[in-house]
């Protein structure tokens, strides 16, 4: 048990170093009930009530970091290469954070399939800044509502990620789409309104990346 712990506890503050929760003082608490160990996440000098967790003390960010520093400290004990998934692991961070999680979850991608899913555009940009530095392979992928249609899925960057020239070659395609479809009314005027609408961003992307 001792053995156990001493391992988790090196492997945590490994973790919260390369995610920059270094000053977060977490040190695990064990005991033993019924011949079974059971092991605690605490604070260390933090003098707080029994029914007081570290989640009444730590702010939401400090939180997000200390979940996720414990979470690959128990894959890193655990020895196994499953694949694993995350879901905006960077909620409540800011963009200091953001780089150093995301260099951490494309160096774990050497080793296992990593899956993540994030509303973060930002974000989403240093996973894929990290994963060219590091040579790691990436396939995306976004999930989008076009009109009345949701959850149609698209092999490149969101719309929103993406500069004027790929908006330029999306905007093709989609035009010759409609064109196909023959569609006439109100059924034309729904998707012909869709792209207008995407003009004019693009408009708005030329002025700020062009001009």
């Amino acid at each position: 048990t001792d053995s156990l712990k001493d391992n988790f506890l090196k492997s945590i503050s490994t973790e919260l170093t390369k995610l920059g929760g270094e000053k977060i003082p977490l040190f695990i608490n064990s005991s033993t009930s019924q011949g079974k160990p059971h092991f605690k996440l605490e604070l260390r000098g933090a003098n707080m009530p029994k029914k007081c967790g570290i989640e009444d003390v730590l702010s939401e960010g400090e939180q997000t970091i200390a979940s996720l520093a414990g979470f690959l400290a128990e894959l890193d004990t655990s020895k196994h290469q499953n694949g694993i998934i995350l879901d905006d692991p960077v909620t409540s961070l800011d963009h200091k954070y953001r780089k150093r999680i995301a260099e951490r979850l494309v160096t774990e991608a050497r080793e296992r399939q990593v899956i993540i899913f994030t509303h973060d555009i930002a974000f989403l940009f240093e996973l894929e800044y990290c994963a060219k530095e590091l040579a790691v392979p990436t396939h995306l992928q976004n999930i989008s509502k076009m009109g009345e249609l949701s959850g149609k899925v698209y092999n490149e960057n969101p719309w929103h990620a993406q500069n004027v020239s790929n908006r330029l070659k999306v905007m093709r395609v989609e035009v010759e789409q409609l064109k196909a479809k023959d569609l006439e009314g109100e059924n034309y005027n729904k998707e012909a309104g869709i792209i207008y609408g995407r003009i004019r961003e693009v408009w708005e992307r030329v002025v700020e990346e062009v001009l």
